[in-house]
């Protein structure tokens, strides 16, 4: 299960933790979780953990003028059979195309390497 954890921001509005609970028939929430870090310039929107949610299947991290949105929820794997991952996946791209007005962003996906820096200790 995921929690809610920045309610303020635009792409986590009106969502609740039980948006985030029981996905598709795994029950599954996210693989490959990142660490959430314990410094720098980032928000976390969800997280999720066993005793101390210390892991974060989505958030922003701010970067210069611009951020980085990393995400390791299935939501482009079950947006046909999991409404809440067409609905997240929906507020993503409302997100990035309104930041992309304002700055100029990079997209791209993320490798093995950078996936296992973020889940190491800094």
């Amino acid at each position: 299960m995921g929690f809610v954890r920045a309610q303020g921001h635009p792409v986590m509005r009106g969502l609740k933790d039980t948006d985030f609970a029981m996905w598709n028939p795994g029950h599954l929430i996210a693989k490959g979780i990142y660490a959430t870090p314990n410094r720098g310039n980032f928000l976390s929107l969800v997280e999720c953990g066993h005793v101390n949610l210390a892991w974060t299947p989505l958030f922003e991290l701010y970067v210069g003028k611009g951020s980085i949105v990393a995400i390791q929820l299935p939501i482009l794997e079950d947006v046909d059979t999991e409404p809440m991952a067409a609905e997240l996946w929906r507020r993503l791209l409302g997100y990035l195309v309104r930041r992309s007005t304002a700055i100029r962003i990079k997209t791209g996906a993320v490798g093995r390497r950078l996936r296992a820096s973020a889940q190491s200790p800094p």
